[in-house]
């Protein structure tokens, strides 16, 4: 397997530490808040983790600056995808869903219903055209990815457990904004269930589970650069 970082997007006018980090009350901004989603390749087979956005009028509404990585992303994935999970249902994370009608896409019970809520025209195609594999508690996929419904940033929010030899990934959504929550183990300042959470956390660091969250610009720094905007992990 082949696992890449997309860096698509900088800034957001709520990342302060507030938002990152349970009983901070510091309206600053937390430096280092980026938008990155996941892109696995297993052969032929494409796998999206989330989709990121690129709506111009939602960037400006968040004070987010969009990065041009349309044709890096054209020329990892072909343009198209077979399957996508999707961690939880806000905007960053599942507005190019249009873009991929014929995947198969995993979600959880919660978040789909409110994906379906907020995007009503892209849903009832993507239900026409997609096998929507709809998930209460645990999914398993092909023997490789294991889909795990946590219920703490929102209620629908999952991540997503992997493998590569010894060593054991999560594909973490937003249960943490940052690698540095997992690290000094803060719950998320911005949650539904600070409990489930706090669960989370814990059991990461614990298993010495490596994360992979989707805003946190250290991926970026950390991993081999294949292009501008793409670092590949494995």
């Amino acid at each position: 397997m082949e696992l890449y970082a997309v860096h698509y997007a900088n800034e957001f006018k709520y990342a302060d530490y507030r938002t990152i980090y349970h009983n901070d009350e510091r309206t600053v901004l937390v430096p280092g808040f980026v938008f990155l989603y996941y892109v696995a390749k297993i052969g032929k087979q494409v796998v999206l983790f989330d989709t990121g956005f690129r709506s111009k009028e939602t960037a400006k509404g968040f004070g987010t600056h969009l990065l041009d990585v349309e044709e890096e992303v054209l020329a990892l994935t072909g343009g198209r995808a077979d399957i996508i999970f999707i961690t939880h249902e806000h905007f960053d994370h599942v507005e190019n869903l249009e873009l991929y009608q014929g995947a198969e896409i995993i979600v959880s019970k919660d978040a789909w219903k409110e994906i379906q809520k907020a995007y009503p025209r892209v849903t009832s195609q993507l239900m026409q055209t997609s096998k929507i594999q709809i998930v209460e508690d645990v999914f398993e996929v092909q023997g490789s990815f294991c889909f795990k419904v946590i219920g703490g940033h929102t209620k629908g929010s999952s991540v997503i457990y992997f493998r590569e030899g010894e060593e054991k990934f999560v594909i973490s959504g937003d249960e943490t904004y940052l690698l540095d929550n997992f690290e000094r183990q803060i719950p998320n300042g911005n949650v539904y269930s600070l409990e489930k959470n706090w669960e989370f956390i814990k059991q990461v660091h614990k298993e010495g589970i490596i994360p992979l969250p989707s805003h946190d610009s250290s991926v970026i720094e950390k991993y081999t650069r294949i292009s501008q905007h793409i670092v590949r992990i494995i």
